[in-house]
């Protein structure tokens, strides 16, 4: 009998660790990165299998992960949460060589094979399954959010985000019961954030956009509508919002943004008036994943 696993990439860490928590209350998950999800702080019911692979390396990673399909073959894959990438900070005049191809082949390269490795071994399981790729607001083509300093980042979720829509369509052709969303998680509050803001290579604009901006603190906002008050997130908040979106992807890839998404906050606000809870400190995060 097949069992169901989920698929996140970049789970030891930030967003992807709390991913990785709460899906493992539903189903197996299989943690892709550099590092280990750190389990010991974390009660899960299934569990978290760790392949370690640097994403820098695309052939090696797609060796380990075909390897790994083939000691699990009873595994079909619901949801593949493509969550991993990393920042190259710097203006394009002093980009080398190395510095392209190291943050295309973590952001792109490897996302992409990834998806693709799967398809190709009909493992995505038949029943219904998504794949959902963490964009930014850093990819879109709009002078506001054109920053210097961050080129190579922007361009390389700028890729993945155009790929994941024609992706969408190949799959719409050849593979209808596999949706795919792109998800904009908010602005996080990560060491990725974290490094942004104090980069002295980073435009300048950037610093004073996000100044209004300040770290996430525990109950900070749970009461104003998103959508008319930016603000910085907490990993978990964001993690809701991309589980909540596993269950919403489609055939144009439609891509979800955490500040404009009004109908998960709607859903949102019902669960926990219906839990008894009037922020969400205390919410359960994986109540509704795509089982």
């Amino acid at each position: 009998m097949k069992q169901l696993i989920s698929i996140v990439t970049g789970g030891s860490r930030g967003v992807g660790k709390f991913l990785c928590k709460e899906l493992s209350n539903v189903m197996p998950v299989l943690n892709i990165s550099r590092g280990q999800t750190p389990t010991s702080d974390l009660k899960t019911k299934f569990p978290i299998y760790e392949l370690v692979a640097d994403l820098r390396e695309p052939a090696d990673v797609e060796i380990r992960i075909g390897s790994w399909l083939d000691e699990h073959p009873d595994y079909r894959v619901v949801n593949l949460v493509l969550n991993a990438a990393n920042l190259s900070l710097g203006t394009l005049q002093h980009a080398q060589l190395a510095d392209l191809e190291a943050i295309f082949r973590t952001n792109v390269f490897s996302t992409i094979l990834i998806t693709s490795l799967i398809s190709r071994r009909c493992v995505f399981s038949e029943e219904g399954s998504q794949v959902t790729y963490l964009t930014s607001s850093l990819a879109r083509a709009e002078p506001a959010l054109t920053f210097a300093g961050i080129g190579l980042y922007s361009a390389t979720k700028a890729a993945i985000s155009r790929l994941a829509m024609v992706q969408a369509r190949e799959f719409a052709l050849t593979s209808p019961y596999v949706r795919v969303a792109r998800v904009h998680p908010g602005i996080v509050d990560t060491s990725m954030q974290t490094e942004l803001r104090s980069s002295s290579v980073v435009d300048p604009s950037f610093a004073l956009k996000t100044e209004g901006l300040p770290p996430y603190r525990s109950g900070d906002w749970n009461c104003i509508d998103p959508s008319g008050a930016m603000r910085t997130i907490s990993p978990e908040m964001a993690a809701d919002f991309v589980l909540w979106a596993c269950g919403h992807g489609d055939h144009q890839a439609r891509e979800f943004d955490y500040y404009s998404t009004i109908e998960y906050h709607l859903e949102r606000d019902r669960r926990l008036a219906a839990l008894g809870l009037p922020s969400a400190a205390a919410d359960p995060v994986g109540s509704r994943v795509l089982a």
